[in-house]
């Protein structure tokens, strides 16, 4: 999605676009602007898109513990 001069559409602060995993900051997000934006954009979507990446270590850590070999063994056991 762009907006209205078409830059890229994101959250300010978020740093998020609407397409999942893609982060956009910077000239691209807000124009052409002054350098200091720009490194300060990128220090923050740099640290959105690590928190992103983290987050998604986690769920797929979890999602594998609870879909592992294991995962189902309490249906096989005997009822008493």
């Amino acid at each position: 999605d762009v907006d209205q001069r078409n830059n890229i559409h994101a959250v300010y602060g978020d740093y998020r676009t609407s397409a999942e995993g893609v982060f956009a900051g910077g000239d691209c997000r807000r124009g052409q602007s002054l350098v200091v934006w720009a490194i300060n954009e990128g220090r923050g979507l740099a640290e959105k898109c690590n928190d992103y990446l983290l987050q998604r270590r986690e769920d797929e850590s979890i999602a594998s513990r609870s879909s592992g070999a294991f995962a189902n063994l309490s249906s096989m056991s005997p009822r008493v």
